[in-house]
Order: C-alpha cells, then structure tokens, then sequence
C-alpha cells in the first residue's frame, strides 16, 4: 500500500459533532503519521482546532487549492461522480468510499455499510481510517480541546442550558426545560441559556426564570470559553454537546429519540450521561432517524424523568 503522505477527506456538511469527530480522527493519524498533509473542506471548527494538530490540517474552500497529486482521498459515504473525476484527476493511489452506489467500482478500498448500531460514529469514520493507516486504533474519547479555552475557575456554580437544536434532533419541551432550570437552582447553580439563531425558547423560559441569563455566542470561541465555564452543560443531542464532551465538562444529553439507537452520536466521554424519555412518537417507529415533522406529536419531548435527571445533576456535583 502507498504511504498515505497527501490525504484529503471530503463530506457533505462540517457541523459542529462532525467537526469534533473529524478533528479527533486527523490527531490519531498524525500519531502514526507524523508527516502527513493532511486537506480538509470547510469547517470553522477544524480551523479553530487546528493548533491541537499542530496546523498540519488544511481547510481549503475547493478543490483548486489542492497539490496536483494525492495520495489518498477519502470520501465519507458513497461515491459521487465529483469524488471519481478527482480521484482521476489527482492520479490518487488509494480511494477510500462506502461500498454503495453506481459507482463503487473505481475505488481502491471501500468500507462495508450497515456497521452495527452500536458502533459510535468516530469509529464507523474510523473504518476509512483504518483502510488508510496501519494500526489505526478504535477511539474511545474525543481529542481534548481544553488548550483551546481560556483559564477558567477551578471550581463553577453555573450550569449551561442549551435550549437550541438543528435538523433532524429534538429539543425537550419549555415545559421540561422549565422544570430542569428549577432542579438547578435547588441545587445551587446559576443559569446559563444557551440560545441559537430563530430559536426563542430562551426567551420563553427567561420570562418565567427571571434570574437565568440568555447567552448567544458569536462563534465557536466564545461558545467554547461558555461551555469550558460551566459545571455541567445539559443539552439536547446536538453540536455542543459533543464540543462539551471534548472539553471534559460533564453533560447530560437529553436524547429525545426514544426507541432509535443512542450508541451512534451520544457524546463520547466519561462524564456523559445519557437520558431519554420514557415515551416516543411513532416517528422513532418509522425510520432510523427522528421525522418529527411528518409526525408531529411530542411524546418524547413532554416524558422525561425529571427525578432521574435530578439524581443524575446531584451526583454530578458530588463529584
């Protein structure tokens, strides 16, 4: 097999998770590879990350900012007519891509589908990994990202909310978010709402917690020193938590899938606790992902636990 020198990943999206996972990936390989090239599209995380790999990642904005030859090319998912003429073009050695699609047959390696529902997504990606680099190991936590981050108190008496998702994900309802901020505060903590772009639940909750302060980052920086801050983050199943799982602060990820596997894309740390809801809507029944505006029913989001959710914060800061 050629060694892997010039390597370029290309998937569709670089949300927040996904930056996590990938970012975390590239560091496992630069441990095997220390001189590796390593070309990336997009992701404003990737770029933030970038000093804990050493500036040996290059996010580039399209393909002509590429060298002319690659090595590798690793293509998450099946392969595309845009991933096969680059592949050609770049003369790469080896074309790693899911064994799906028309056109599967031009590449080199291909990593098999339907990998077990348990297996975490930084470790189904790290099946094209694997293809690419000898020994390359199964992942159990997430690159640390705590040098990134301003000095933060050793001790905090604030909990982060997160009230905010994106896609196919679900939040809890205001009322559990309501019943959630006042477990919090009988534990002593202080209230940070974290709030997205067009999402007003924060503002819903403040009227009614007027103590509870509303924060909305300006970029992934000041999300990463609020997070880093905190004592706990609680959160729905979505970008921050797996960022507050890279920063090794405890969180409670309120998975609102009931009956759809959790394994996948809870975060992937030791202070992760995972709670769902007692009851789920026929959405999780239809598919292997939540479609909650085909069905629009909130089961899930209304039946959480709140003593176990109680329980859990109270054994978190016992710690």
């Amino acid at each position: 097999m050629p060694s892997a020198r010039t390597v370029f990943l290309t998937k569709p999206t670089h949300k927040l998770g996904d930056s996590v996972i990938l970012a975390t990936l590239f560091a496992e390989a630069l441990k095997l590879e220390p001189d590796l090239q390593l070309f990336c599209l997009g992701g404003e995380t990737l770029t933030w990350a970038n000093p804990l790999l050493n500036g040996q990642v290059q996010v580039i904005n399209d393909h002509a900012q590429l060298p002319k030859r690659l090595d590798t090319l690793i293509h998450f998912r099946a392969p595309t007519l845009e991933s096969v003429r680059l592949a050609k073009a770049s003369r790469t050695a080896l074309f790693i891509t899911e064994d799906r699609g028309l056109l599967k047959g031009f590449a080199t390696r291909r990593v098999r589908r339907n990998l077990p529902r348990t297996t975490h997504q930084v470790n189904i990606w790290g099946e094209y990994f694997r293809l690419a680099f000898p020994n390359f190991p199964n992942i159990t936590e997430y690159l640390d990202y705590r040098p990134l981050v301003k000095s933060t108190p050793e001790t905090s008496s604030s909990v982060v909310i997160n009230t905010h998702t994106s896609g196919s994900n679900r939040p809890p309802s205001a009322h559990v978010f309501s019943e959630i901020i006042e477990i919090c505060r009988a534990h002593g903590l202080g209230i940070k709402l974290l709030s997205g772009r067009g999402c007003n639940v924060a503002e819903s909750l403040q009227k009614n917690h007027p103590a509870a302060q509303i924060i909305r980052p300006s970029g992934i920086q000041q999300l990463a020193d609020l997070l880093a801050s905190a004592a706990l983050v609680i959160t729905p199943d979505t970008g921050p938590a797996h960022l507050a799982a890279a920063l090794r602060v405890p969180v409670i990820d309120l998975y609102c899938k009931a009956l759809l596997p959790s394994e996948r894309w809870t975060p992937l740390a030791p202070k992760v606790a995972l709670i769902r809801p007692d009851r789920g809507c026929p959405s999780c029944l239809a598919r292997n992902r939540c479609h909650h505006g085909k069905y629009p029913d909130d089961t899930c989001t209304e039946s959480f636990d709140l003593d176990q959710i109680s329980t859990v914060i109270r054994d978190i800061l016992a710690k």
